[in-house]
């Protein structure tokens, strides 16, 4: 079983499924579940792909035809920005991403 396990009461698991079927989103954090109003998932993702963005944008020099970097480097930088891109299909829940680090924080 997956370390986050854990059991909870009946009256719990009504709650949750009450609340999920009034529009909330059951949410993990902290070994802790509880109720989230689905917008502010919404936004919580928004936020995430915003500094994805700036991210990206921050290193698109070293893409250029004309950039300085070896071809270590340049590997480097693109699985970077891969990893980057693939935030959102990596993770379900905006809680648990894990921001992958530049080359040049590495």
């Amino acid at each position: 079983m997956p370390d986050d396990v854990f059991e909870i009461t009946a009256e719990q698991h009504s709650e949750l499924m009450e609340g999920q079927s009034s529009g909330k989103v059951i949410a993990y954090k902290s070994r802790k579940i509880q109720l989230v109003d689905a917008d502010t998932i919404k936004k919580t993702w928004e936020e995430i792909r915003d500094r994805r963005d700036r991210l990206l944008a921050n290193c698109d020099w070293t893409q250029m035809a004309d950039s300085p970097l070896s071809d270590t480097m340049l590997k480097a930088w693109r699985t970077y920005r891969q990893k980057l891109r693939d935030i959102t299909s990596t993770y379900s829940d905006p809680n648990k991403v894990v921001w992958p680090l530049a080359p040049t924080e590495a």
